[in-house]
């Protein structure tokens, strides 16, 4: 569903200084009243995300799927791409595209542009999240997929296409469960750095582990308690050249999994405030 803003129930004034005088420009902002209107049957964006449930009533599948916003064609307009979740191997969904890239034409349009983009197949993953920088510094958004049992990461080819470039790039934290992701410089070099937030240690399409009532036979999903917890893994950009290189450099604290992540912190030296990112899991 898509929800666009619209204009205010009760306008402001025409004259802001005349408001400004009237000493109502905060009364005026709190009388403010937002409305949105659904306008997903016009927009021209056509997706529904797909889990794969199944008999096995396999974990992952409880699990919904992300979204990333970005103006990937630097026309201005910010574009959407949607993450499919998909199904276990060997099923009908296990084939079906794991991203869907949606072009901002404006004027509340869009156009699906997944195919054109290089961004069309399952790349043999079970779809989560989304993180979108501009890695190399090309001016560029690049594209994260975060998934089971690998990630796959897209370099913006800076002409309307993308490239997987997840094997020269390293990052493919293979048999992990990826959750999410963020894109942070977190040793201050000028070059983004790669978090990745894992989740349960030892999940697997395999697993013949049983959770409900056994004697009738009633499978239920598991709680996430159920498995072994795990950590993120860091990535550090090398920045070496058009195949940009990461370092893989594991977090593995004992118990826990990690959904989410973000960063910032701040020290101060000598009087000044310095602001270094950190993790928050």
């Amino acid at each position: 569903m898509l929800i666009r803003m619209g204009s205010f129930r009760r306008p402001l004034p025409r004259s802001l200084a005349a408001l400004l005088s009237a000493g109502l420009l905060v009364a005026a902002a709190a009388s403010r009243r937002f409305v949105f209107e659904d306008i997903t049957a016009t927009c021209g964006i056509r997706f529904s995300t797909e889990n794969g449930a199944s008999a096995e009533k396999k974990m992952i599948e409880t699990m919904g799927s992300g979204v990333g916003v970005l103006d990937y064609d630097r026309d201005g307009r910010p574009d959407v791409v949607f993450v499919n979740g998909g199904g276990r191997p060997g099923s009908a969904e296990a084939s079906h595209h794991r991203l869907a890239l949606y072009r901002n034409l404006g004027n509340h349009k869009f156009e699906d542009r997944t195919t054109a983009a290089h961004l069309n197949g399952s790349f043999d993953t079970y779809g989560m999240g989304a993180a979108v920088a501009d890695y190399d510094n090309d001016g560029y958004p690049d594209l994260l997929l975060t998934g089971y049992p690998r990630s796959v990461l897209f370099h913006n080819n800076r002409d309307g296409t993308f490239s997987d470039v997840t094997v020269s790039a390293g990052v493919e934290n293979l048999g992990r469960w990826a959750t999410s992701a963020g894109w942070f410089d977190f040793d201050r070099d000028g070059r983004l750095d790669l978090v990745i937030a894992n989740y349960v240690a030892d999940f697997s399409w395999d697993d013949p582990r049983f959770c409900g009532d056994a004697a009738p036979g009633r499978r239920a999903y598991c709680h996430p308690d159920v498995y072994r917890g795990t950590g993120v893994t860091l990535y550090h950009n090398e920045g070496s050249g058009s195949a940009t290189l990461l370092r893989r450099l594991d977090s593995r604290p004992p118990g826990g999994s990690a959904l989410a992540s973000f960063w910032r912190i701040s020290t101060v030296t000598a009087g000044r405030t310095f602001s270094w990112p950190t993790t928050a899991l």
